[in-house]
């Protein structure tokens, strides 16, 4: 008789422990990966992953551009041309960077090159769900060819990153630049930005 007591304190003593561990009826406790599950005899099933678009701009980025563009004369003194470049950016906060740009270009294809040399505020907006960042940016620089002179401009563009290729993006942006004695130009530029 008492190994029968026994025995059944032992059994009521463990369907109280499982009562416990499984809790209400029909529920596996197993916290594999948080939570209880209605699977009987199965740990819990992980919910799909949410898409919440890119990751690819973040604060802390620092990015470096290789760029082409044409440049339209609009004082007289720059004439229209075909030019290129390279740009360097670093970004503070997801929304706020600033950057500094080389960039040069023919003068109404004569062999006389312009260098532009620039620094911007850059504030944009990324939109993870398409993973593009529509962006402006204001600064100054120097225009040189012969003589050396301040600038300061103003635009906007928009960029688009590429996930699967390390968030490399692509890019194409407007600026408007004014310069000392009708060295006003403004330009388009397209171009590969690369992050690392």
């Amino acid at each position: 008789m008492k190994r029968t007591l026994m025995i059944s304190a032992l059994a009521v003593f463990a369907m109280a422990l499982s009562n416990v561990w499984a809790g209400p009826s029909g529920y596996s406790s197993y916290s594999g990966g948080g939570g209880k599950s209605p699977v009987w005899g199965k740990g819990p099933v992980a919910p799909a992953p949410v898409d919440t678009g890119c990751d690819c701009f973040e604060a802390g980025e620092f990015t470096i551009d290789a760029l082409a563009g044409y440049a339209f004369e609009d004082g007289g003194a720059v004439g229209d041309g075909w030019g290129g470049g390279v740009g360097f950016n670093y970004f503070l906060t997801e929304m706020f960077g600033a950057g500094l740009r080389y960039f040069a270009f023919d003068d109404d294809f004569s062999g006389s090159v312009h260098h532009d040399i620039s620094a911007s505020a850059i504030l944009r907006y990324p939109i993870p769900s398409l993973c593009i960042a529509p962006y402006v940016l204001g600064g100054g620089g120097v225009l040189a060819n012969g003589s050396n002179d301040g600038t300061a401009h103003i635009g906007g563009g928009l960029e688009m990153r590429c996930p699967d290729l390390t968030c490399t993006g692509v890019f194409v942006d407007g600026r408007y630049n004014w310069g000392k004695d009708n060295r006003d130009y403004s330009s388009v530029n397209f171009g590969l930005r690369f992050r690392f």
